[in-house]
């Protein structure tokens, strides 16, 4: 609603939101001609992985609806604890830790998992996202 109020009190400057917009009905909620251009810093999301159309359909097929913006994390994040847990052979919190520090190259759909030593992602994985004909679209892999 920000947005189609800025729009209408004539500010035609640029806009960026967050990654929480990012959403089919961002531009039906904005009004298609007031997101139109309308930037948002986010993840991967599945319609900018490349090669992700085979899992996108897979997921269409089994839940009846395209995957959100955040479900490519939600799938890794599993399938990387899943991993950590084998690594570590149980589920103890010291072990599966352990385990996750020592995570190099696991292949996740943004690329191979590294951790910093601060425990942060050693590649970001962040992109700008642009709103075109109603929908959000990769701008600029900041690569």
């Amino acid at each position: 609603m920000v947005v189609r109020q800025l729009r209408q009190a004539g500010y035609n400057g640029p806009i960026m939101v967050g990654d929480g917009s990012v959403s089919p009905e961002f531009a039906e909620i904005a009004g298609p001609s007031h997101a139109e251009g309308v930037y948002a810093p986010m993840a991967q999301t599945p319609e900018t992985i490349p090669g992700a159309n085979d899992w996108i359909e897979s997921y269409k097929k089994k839940y009846g609806t395209a995957p959100g913006p955040y479900s490519n994390q939600s799938y890794d994040a599993v399938r990387l604890a899943a991993e950590a847990i084998t690594q570590a052979g149980g589920t103890g919190s010291a072990g599966v830790l352990a385990a996750l520090e020592m995570m190099d190259g696991f292949q996740l759909f943004s690329g191979p998992l590294k951790f910093t030593l601060e425990h942060t992602l050693a590649n970001g994985g962040f992109q700008i996202l642009v709103v075109k004909d109603g929908a959000f679209t990769l701008q600029d892999t900041l690569t």
